[in-house]
């Protein structure tokens, strides 16, 4: 399947790429709806960054900060329209050969910092885009209970 994915290449500049999404019987397939600009897409976008990080970086897909809606799921873990927010961290694949071990266990670092972390719209293109794939262990439900609890709060 082709996808769209949006990457700032130089300061000022948004391009469009055409990619493609593997679907493999491990990953979800999300397609994004919602996303939120944060100070780091912004300063990114408008080349607020050292030079040398800039040219290390682009091009790269912004926005790390992301809901969409379940596509396929060949896990079972979610069901086909189901509301997920998409988790922008995670551990590079090549790492790790299951899932067992994929959290960093180094307190002073936490999951964010952790060497072989990946953080997307930094380390990793980000959401800026019309699909996405991942293991189901990297989408919250929009149904979790703690959700809806906040939803609720928010709304009284």
């Amino acid at each position: 399947m082709f996808n769209n994915i949006y990457k700032v290449t130089s300061p000022g500049v948004i391009e469009k790429f055409i990619d493609t999404v593997e679907e493999m019987d491990s990953k979800v397939l999300v397609r994004i709806d919602t996303m939120a600009i944060c100070k780091a897409d912004i300063r990114y976008f408008l080349g607020n960054r050292d030079i040398n990080v800039l040219n290390h970086k682009y091009p790269l897909a912004p926005i790390h900060e992301a809901v969409g809606e379940v596509v396929k799921d060949p896990t079972g873990t979610y069901k086909k329209g189901d509301k997920v927010i998409l988790v922008p961290n995670s551990f590079d694949d090549k790492f790790y050969s299951d899932n067992s071990n994929r959290r960093c266990h180094r307190k002073d670092l936490g999951d964010n910092y952790y060497p072989k972390a990946v953080f997307r719209s930094s380390t990793a293109d980000g959401f800026l885009r019309n699909y996405y794939t991942c293991s189901p262990d990297l989408l919250v439900s929009m149904m979790n209970p703690l959700l809806q609890v906040l939803r609720f709060s928010l709304n009284y």
